[in-house]
């Protein structure tokens, strides 16, 4: 269970974070309960981060299962999976993925704007892997892109 410090001053996520992550030809590829080969994409820091993207684009000419997992004191703890169709995201036919969708990921908190959010405390990273290797030709990967805004005191 985590645990949230409620603080005597209001906190604002203001500190507008993005980051990326890839695993490229030959990489990649383990278990869903194994901790081996996850890629950390972005770590929470200060006052906490709220996740409001994370999209999963591949070039890879096959099919892949992505997990996306929080790490919560250097243990991985998977959160979802999904498969991603070749060429999401690449090619204008097979569309990229929205991993913080209510179809992958069910119970996810709503904002305002109606889109599903995740929050992580200070310390904590969120990571992707893929279950098998991606295919071993030169420039195919898989590739994950996270929007975030870190939360900060207010001023």
């Amino acid at each position: 269970m985590r645990d949230y410090e409620l603080k005597e001053r209001p906190w604002f996520a203001n500190v507008v974070r993005t980051a990326f992550g890839e695993i490229a030809n030959a990489q990649g590829g383990s278990a869903i309960d194994s901790q081996s080969n996850y890629v950390d994409l972005i770590t929470a820091a200060g006052d906490g981060l709220l996740v409001d993207g994370v999209i999963v684009t591949s070039n890879d000419s096959a099919a892949r299962i992505v997990i996306l997992a929080i790490k919560v004191s250097g243990t991985y703890r998977p959160i979802g999976a999904v498969s991603i169709a070749a060429n999401s995201g690449t090619n204008g036919t097979a569309v990229s993925i929205d991993m913080l969708s209510g179809a992958i990921l069910v119970g996810l908190p709503i904002n305002n704007q109606g889109k599903r959010f995740l929050r992580l405390a200070n310390g904590e990273a969120l990571a992707f892997k893929t279950t098998t290797a991606v295919t071993n030709t030169a420039g195919m990967a898989v590739r994950c892109t996270v929007s975030a805004v870190q939360y900060e005191p207010e001023p």
